[in-house]
């Protein structure tokens, strides 16, 4: 039986979009292993508690078992009476999540 170059052609073809959605699945597979493994619940629990309840009135860094919280606050000359917050939550393992928010 003597294969045609066409077929050779699709054969190819076919195993390289193999490869590649292969090799996308496992990429993906990690980096949500990797995702599942940071305690977001918690970060974003912990925000909203320090929002809810009171933000710091100066810049500040709160320590949790996750991570730390970084507060910045600046404010406006034309508008004193609002404060724009800054908020960088960083994990243990690196990864970062910047929050804003304006409040009076």
């Amino acid at each position: 039986m003597k294969l045609s170059g066409s077929t050779l052609l699709e054969t190819l073809v076919a195993t390289i979009l193999f490869l590649l959605v292969f090799s996308i699945a496992i990429e993906t597979i990690v980096r949500i292993n990797k995702m599942r493994n940071v305690d977001w619940i918690s970060m974003e629990l912990e925000f909203n508690r320090e929002r809810e309840s009171g933000v710091p009135i100066r810049d500040t860094s709160l320590a949790y078992p996750w991570g730390t919280m970084h507060w910045e606050v600046a404010s406006d000359y034309e508008f004193p009476e609002l404060k724009a917050y800054t908020v960088t939550a960083c994990m243990k393992n690196g990864q970062k999540a910047v929050y804003h928010f304006i409040k009076d």
